[in-house]
């Protein structure tokens, strides 16, 4: 069973929600080294003194308090403020991106992350497959399905008759 965010071991290494709705994602690798930086550019030297927080193996032990203080910082501000002060001072980070921001993200995009599969209504920008062979491009060999395109088919397979479909889909249970 995984560890959730509010109890993560490496505070450090952990995704904070800011004031506009927006998530920030820590990357301390070096934790140690990195601590006292991010607390000046978090303007939250007061932690610097807590002996709860003084090496890695405190903040693990008081990880809890911890996030929670560092989610009532995070929450002060807005990604795009939190990305200049943690840029000042050097320390790593990557911003969480919705699926909007991703889509128009030059990295992500530029990592061919996303291809477009052809649709009735014209391209629909897709997740590309993580499996990537040299000499073998992704071929897309149909366009996707509209939206309950293929329900009569898949409901009688699964051996629903005609009565039981028809009265779902004026019921609007189905499309």
């Amino acid at each position: 069973m995984g560890t959730t965010r509010a109890v993560a071991g490496n505070p450090m290494m952990n995704s904070y929600r800011c004031s506009d709705d927006r998530w920030l994602w820590l990357l301390g690798l070096q934790p140690d080294r990195q601590w006292p930086l991010v607390l000046q550019a978090l303007g939250r030297l007061d932690l610097l003194t807590d002996g709860r927080f003084a090496t890695l193996a405190d903040r693990r032990a008081n990880a809890e308090v911890l996030i929670a203080e560092l989610d009532a910082t995070f929450a002060a501000r807005t990604r795009d403020e939190w990305e200049a002060c943690l840029c000042e001072y050097d320390i790593w980070y990557e911003p969480v991106l919705s699926i909007e921001e991703a889509l128009t993200d030059q990295i992500v995009t530029g990592s061919g992350a996303f291809i477009d599969i052809p649709g009735r209504s014209g391209p629909i920008p897709s997740v590309a497959s993580p499996v990537d062979f040299p000499g073998s491009p992704i071929t897309v060999s149909r366009p996707t399905p509209e939206l309950g395109e293929h329900t009569d088919e898949i409901l009688v397979e699964l051996g629903h008759n005609w009565d039981q479909i028809i009265e779902w889909k004026l019921a609007g249970a189905v499309l």
